[in-house]
């Protein structure tokens, strides 16, 4: 799975370090036009006392609740869309006619293993540090991006590192 700029408009943007903002001013006009906190595709990290933000320290974030997270599900689901399985009750039943008309988003997806990291993975589609600069997902396979991720960019910051999700515009 090989994605290019041209399929993003809007996409999401880790930045790693205390001064976010900063740090994105560097990397506006170049990589994106605009960018927010707050906005259509940008979802609030999950913390560990039941709050969301946008802003936190990796220390803060509850980890197993974004990444990692319905992996069974999401494995169900591919099974009962493409692998045409019957479904097991009601609402896998509505989950099944509903996505069968989403068929496009299948395709998108090489196989049940890119669908189920891509759906489940902590993932975005740029990481921006002073140590890295900008790096997102058109510079690599895209599939071993998202499963990549988090085990290069989150499992290596201290605990005490401030994480930030904007989204940004082309």
């Amino acid at each position: 799975m090989k994605l290019d700029n041209d399929d993003f408009k809007h996409f999401t943007c880790l930045v790693i370090g205390d001064n976010p903002e900063e740090l994105l001013k560097k990397y506006s006009g170049k990589e994106f036009s605009s960018y927010n906190k707050k906005n259509l595709f940008t979802q609030p990290f999950k913390l560990k006392d039941g709050t969301e933000a946008y802003s936190a320290k990796k220390c803060d974030i509850d980890w197993p609740e974004i990444h990692g997270k319905d992996i069974a599900a999401y494995k169900r689901l591919w099974d009962l869309v493409i692998d045409d399985l019957e479904p097991l009750d009601e609402h896998e039943k509505e989950v099944k006619e509903t996505m069968k008309n989403l068929l496009h988003y299948f395709e998108k997806f090489e196989d049940k293993e890119t669908y189920v990291a891509a759906n489940t993975c902590f993932w975005t589609y740029a990481v921006l540090s002073e140590q890295t600069g900008w790096v997102d997902i058109t510079t690599i396979d895209s599939y071993f991006w998202i499963t990549m991720v988090y085990d290069v960019y989150i499992t290596n910051c201290s605990d005490n590192t401030l994480l930030t999700i904007f989204e940004c515009n082309k």
